[in-house]
């Protein structure tokens, strides 16, 4: 059984997998221009930055790429 964090870990890596895409921005600018959705990047990346459960996972702190500061995460609940 795994421990909890390595649980968030492989679910977060596989939310991350269901959203691979590579394409040339070409591709992705039309679909920002036609699509009523998010690009595959944001439905992620966007996505994970409000979740505490993720800064925990991976020990994403201030400095680091995607960290967004507690007080300008989305809540909820």
């Amino acid at each position: 059984m795994l421990d909890p964090a390595e649980a968030r870990r492989k679910l977060f890596l596989s939310w991350a997998r269901v959203w691979v895409y590579k394409a040339p921005d070409s591709a992705i600018r039309y679909i920002v221009e036609n699509s009523d959705h998010a690009p595959a990047s944001c439905r992620v990346n966007g996505a994970v930055r409000d979740l505490d459960a993720w800064y925990e996972a991976f020990d994403v702190a201030p400095g680091d790429a995607l960290y967004l500061a507690p007080e300008a995460r989305v809540r909820l609940w």
